[in-house]
């Protein structure tokens, strides 16, 4: 079948059926056959066939080819050489620390899309402080945060305010596990600006995942989830996946189980 699917797609993309036939061919598929052939000419249109070649050139659309790390010239490897050449004369003590410490820190987030012919330039920088829209690293050298650190500083770095309500509330004592007045009007507050009913306050965005899917199997009694392709949903193994080129769910990587994504 999928050599059939193939033919079916290389018609469409040479125009070698029309538009017509092309539906009535596509409605006698099954679901399963539906989705393959989807899947096939998405990622022929994306840019790369099973040979390489640009599937797009024929409309004379310019695009970036993505090339393999298996299949790299020598051209490619001086490249990346050179860069992380500069990248560790730009900021030394960084690539110094992501070495010596290595042995005993956990990097995570190093691993996310590891190439190991990229691994030279893939080292972390050590931050020493923050104001603003801005980051200083232990080397002086100064950025602009366009992350707000994934969002989360809404009002920048350091900003008066939200200092000094920290201040006020340490210098109070902060129970961890107890409430304080400042946890009741936060709640209250935000239920006021969404117009939702209630609130529940979590460690981190991966923990409310969880609380959210949790409460939509018991109210629904489903097992299934709906994800978005290419956004992240937190560190949960419920929603770990990724699709293949046919539209199936795998398991994003080792550890993580094929029954959760399926």
């Amino acid at each position: 079948m999928s050599n059939t699917i193939d033919s079916i797609a290389e018609k469409i993309l040479s125009n070698g059926i029309d538009k017509q036939e092309a539906i009535r061919t596509f409605e006698r598929l099954s679901e399963a056959e539906k989705n393959q052939l989807i899947s096939r000419l998405q990622f022929k249109l994306s840019g790369s066939d099973s040979l390489g070649h640009n599937a797009v050139t024929k409309a004379n659309v310019s695009l970036l080819k993505t090339v393999d790390e298996r299949s790299l010239t020598a051209q490619h490897e001086k490249y990346i050489s050179q860069l992380a050449q500069d990248l560790g004369n730009f900021a030394p003590k960084s690539k110094e620390n992501a070495l010596k410490h290595q042995q005993y820190f956990v990097d995570q987030r190093k691993i996310s899309n590891l190439k190991k012919c990229l691994k030279s330039v893939q080292f972390h920088l050590t931050y020493d402080k923050a104001e603003g829209s801005y980051l200083f690293d232990i080397d002086g050298n100064q950025y602009v945060d366009i992350t707000g650190d994934n969002g989360v500083n809404l009002f920048g770095h350091q900003p008066e305010f939200i200092k000094e309500a920290m201040i006020t509330r340490i210098n109070k004592g902060f129970p961890l596990v107890g409430y304080t007045e400042e946890l009741f009007k936060a709640a209250k507050l935000f239920t006021d600006l969404t117009g939702h009913e209630r609130v529940l306050f979590t460690q981190s965005g991966t923990e409310a995942l969880m609380w959210a899917v949790r409460i939509a199997r018991a109210a629904t009694g489903r097992k299934k989830i709906v994800i978005f392709e290419g956004s992240y949903h937190g560190l949960s193994d419920a929603v770990i996946a990724m699709k293949d080129q046919f539209g199936n769910s795998l398991a994003l990587g080792r550890g993580m189980l094929q029954e959760f994504a399926d």
